[in-house]
């Protein structure tokens, strides 16, 4: 009995510590809240306007500013950040064709994407843009506004090409690219000399062919860049210019970088003017189009068509949802079926044990005996009387 009674205290502590496990790794993984940390959070990620209302000059520019972050207040890199716009026949967005309804910027390391807006609409209008997220789950962060003014007189037709700016004083030079992590990349470059606005960042994964990049990476005095959302294990070609107003440097030295880590120093290739669409001609100046405030847009416009600044698909922010249920239902199954057959075994144990009288013999023999006494006893019994 004593062991009977050991064994069912076993059974009865190893359900209550198996049940107190499930419920704690349950508990654990959806209150961290890392399940869903994948989506923009609405309450976390913020919207805001540089101007409100603007001319309708087609030069005068409005920056829409958006900064992803999902439910924990983490910065979400590499998200597909998208504005549709309600509809102007005259709208630029981020220096793309005129009358383009959307696009889409993808978020740097910081979590920021940038639009920047204007129209060449001689009609007053309104334009409300409505910012989404694509990533991984379509989520509606909100909504933003610009106006823009009619002209009080036409205004005059430029000379294709002119520009009064002048142009920056000395060209910047690369020194070093350096792997900080499976998908990013530091810039590090000297300042070029004034007149500087901006500087406008090139790069691709085939020297001198720069598919991808960023119209402006900071204004005069920024000597380094983190360039975010690149694939693993690629080896990319940077190049970058100084930019004043309308007016364009040459490109820089070219610099390479492999995001596996390592440091790649001047590779001292000389100063060219890369075969790609983005042109250093200020004939074709209007197809990067510069923000009013210093803060990397991850998109870069050649020939009036807007490129994402990173095609490669960028890295897996973690286990997604699908994964992450899948495991815990998994885990369900082995530990339920682990008790259930502890359970199946205690019962028939009990049963059996049940069924024993103390010197370990079944009790179902002893009754039957009882029952029915042997057949010589009812004999000796019968003569007896």
């Amino acid at each position: 009995m004593k062991r009977e009674n050991h064994f069912i205290s076993v059974l009865k502590f190893g359900k209550k510590l198996l049940l107190s496990v499930s419920i704690f790794l349950l508990f654990g993984i959806f209150s961290s809240g890392r399940v869903f940390a994948n989506d923009a959070d609405i309450g976390n990620s913020s919207i805001s306007v540089s101007q409100g209302s603007i001319p309708a000059d087609g030069s005068t520019t409005s920056t829409i500013s958006v900064i992803a972050r999902d439910s924990n207040s983490n910065v979400l890199s590499g998200d597909r950040i998208t504005a549709n716009s309600s509809g102007d026949s005259g709208l630029v967005i981020n220096g793309g064709n005129a009358g383009a309804d959307n696009a889409t910027v993808i978020t740097d390391s910081n979590g920021s994407a940038n639009f920047t807006v204007s129209s060449n609409n001689s009609s007053p209008t309104t334009d409300t843009f409505t910012i989404i997220s694509n990533d991984p789950d379509t989520i509606t962060l909100g909504t933003a506004t610009v106006t823009f003014t009619a002209l009080s007189s036409p205004t005059p037709t430029s000379t294709p090409g002119s520009c009064a700016d002048t142009p920056p004083g000395s060209t910047p030079s690369l020194t070093s690219a350096v792997a900080t992590g499976d998908n990013q990349i530091t810039l590090t470059w000297t300042d070029a000399t004034d007149p500087v606005s901006y500087y406008l960042l090139a790069y691709g994964t085939a020297a001198g062919q720069y598919v991808y990049g960023n119209p402006n990476i900071g204004g005069q005095g920024t000597i380094n860049y983190v360039v975010g959302s690149l694939s693993k294990g690629s080896t990319y070609y940077f190049a970058i210019k100084a930019v004043n107003g309308c007016n364009t440097g040459s490109f820089s030295n070219e610099i390479s970088a492999t995001t596996t880590g390592g440091t790649v120093e001047d590779t001292s290739t000389p100063t060219q003017s890369p075969s790609d669409n983005i042109s250093s001609d200020t004939d074709n100046q209007d197809t990067v189009t510069p923000t009013d405030t210093p803060g990397p847009s991850q998109i870069l416009h050649m020939n009036g068509v807007p490129v994402p600044a990173h095609v490669p698909p960028a890295a897996s922010a973690g286990i997604s949802k699908t994964k992450i249920i899948e495991y815990i239902l998994a885990f369900i199954l082995i530990f339920g079926g682990i008790g259930g057959f502890i359970h199946w075994k205690h019962q028939k144990n009990t049963k059996k044990l049940r069924n024993l009288d103390e010197d370990g013999k079944p009790q179902d023999d002893l009754k039957q005996k009882k029952q029915h006494p042997p057949e010589e006893e009812n004999t000796e019994k019968y003569f007896s009387e």
